[in-house]
């Protein structure tokens, strides 16, 4: 009987690191794809836009303008933050107000 109480605590501290081990790399994995995404809007900001329509010529797509491509929504994150940070720059930095 001692040996298996002796197993016990063992085995339950296993459960706690093994849970521990799995959130810290399914935020792993979230941080890689989030990078990898980022990534991949920064290399290549415009992607296929399915609202385009060929047989409908008259009318063109608002998203695309009739190109056919569109810009990412992670670009436009990247967009954002990009301007945001100029502006901060500007304010922070008025003799530099001709610099943009």
């Amino acid at each position: 009987m001692p040996i298996s109480a002796a197993t016990t605590p063992t085995a339950a501290a296993t459960d706690g690191s093994s849970l521990l081990v799995l959130a810290s790399v399914g935020l792993l994995a979230l941080a890689l794809l989030t990078i990898g995404h980022l990534a991949a809007c920064w290399l290549r900001p415009f992607t296929r836009c399915r609202h385009n329509n060929p047989l409908r010529r008259a009318v063109l797509c608002t998203r695309c303008h009739g190109t056919g491509r569109r810009v990412r929504i992670g670009r436009h994150v990247l967009n954002r933050l990009r301007d945001a940070h100029r502006r901060a720059d500007r304010i922070e930095n008025p003799a530099d107000r001709n610099r943009f």
